[in-house]
């Protein structure tokens, strides 16, 4: 590979791993994942793997790190999207399931 491909390489990866940061700044902060789409998450990380693999088949050493690091934060991000969906999903339950057992009450204190 020659220089300036080296360099365009270094300046590719080192940006898409920077514009992942953001999004994860903003998760840190609001600790929330609202708003953050899982299926751009998963999609990204699946890109990034597909051109790890490619970087590690062709032995570009940028390409493997900065997709390596690319992927893990995509991955940490969806990760977080799953984890709150399964917590929401949960209390949404809980919550139907107390509103359904204080109906369930009342008619019974009313016979």
């Amino acid at each position: 590979m020659t220089l300036v491909e080296n360099l365009f390489c270094y300046i590719a990866g080192s940006t898409l791993a920077i514009s992942a940061l953001p999004q994860i700044i903003m998760i840190i902060k609001a600790k929330s994942v609202k708003g953050v789409s899982l299926f751009t998450n998963v999609l990204l990380a699946v890109g990034n793997y597909c051109y790890l693999v490619f970087g590690i088949l062709t032995t570009n050493i940028p390409m493997i790190i900065f997709d390596s690091i690319c992927g893990v934060l995509f991955t940490v991000v969806s990760i977080l999207k799953v984890i709150d969906n399964l917590k929401t999903k949960r209390s949404e339950n809980a919550s139907q399931i107390a509103s359904t057992s204080v109906k369930t009450d009342d008619v019974v204190n009313k016979e």
